[in-house]
């Protein structure tokens, strides 16, 4: 179901405080919601996502950034990209996280939105 995730991210560190991470994104699929390859993600694992939050997802291992979209019937990841299709991800097993914090060096705003 989540066979779309590829290593699009790497960790960074681990904070010290329980639950946080800080991640390089390397993906485009977020790139309409400015978050763009290399960019940094400070990730709470402790937190709840709500419908709308964008979220990190971990899967074997491997990392995905998307907005995470839910109703009383599923839930299900959406990209700010539309080459990416969604995901629905009810019942996978996988950990999300809810970003925080985006940190993006502009010079990359100039590579990737014009």
């Amino acid at each position: 179901m989540i066979r779309a995730l590829a290593q699009q991210a790497k960790v960074i560190r681990l904070s010290t405080l329980q639950g946080l991470r800080l991640i390089e994104y390397r993906g485009d699929a977020m790139i309409g919601a400015y978050i763009l390859p290399h960019s940094r993600l400070l990730v709470d694992f402790s937190r709840e996502p709500q419908n709308g939050d964008v979220v990190v997802v971990l899967k074997d291992d491997k990392f995905t950034v998307r907005f995470y979209k839910c109703n009383e019937y599923n839930q299900w990841l959406v990209a700010a990209n539309r080459r990416y299709a969604d995901m629905i991800i009810a019942g996978a097993d996988i950990t999300l996280g809810v970003v925080i914090k985006v940190v993006t060096d502009s010079t990359l705003l100039r590579d990737f939105m014009f």
